[in-house]
């Protein structure tokens, strides 16, 4: 009986950035703890508000926005680090 398993070879750009890798010596950086992935939510979202607010738009617009984008942040951190830490939760 023939087995279905498939062999995945790497794509080309995973073989490119395994070669690069290899030729400059890189290797793969340690696991970056849950905390400081939580922690970096407020430095992405509070920097966001001076960006928003140089473009012309209202204040209420801006608070808006802003508002918006860090609930935004905040849930796409929540869904990522879920698997990432799945042990933890």
């Amino acid at each position: 009986m023939a087995s279905s398993a498939r062999v995945i070879k790497p794509s080309a750009r995973e073989a490119h950035f395994h070669d690069h890798s290899r030729v400059h010596s890189v290797r793969p950086g340690g696991t970056v703890p849950l905390r400081y992935m939580v922690a970096f939510i407020y430095p992405i979202a509070a920097t966001t508000r001076r960006f928003l607010a140089n473009k012309g738009h209202a204040d209420e617009a801006v608070e808006r926005k802003h508002q918006a984008w860090f609930k935004s942040v905040t849930l796409q951190t929540a869904l990522w680090l879920q698997p990432y830490a799945a042990d933890q939760w």
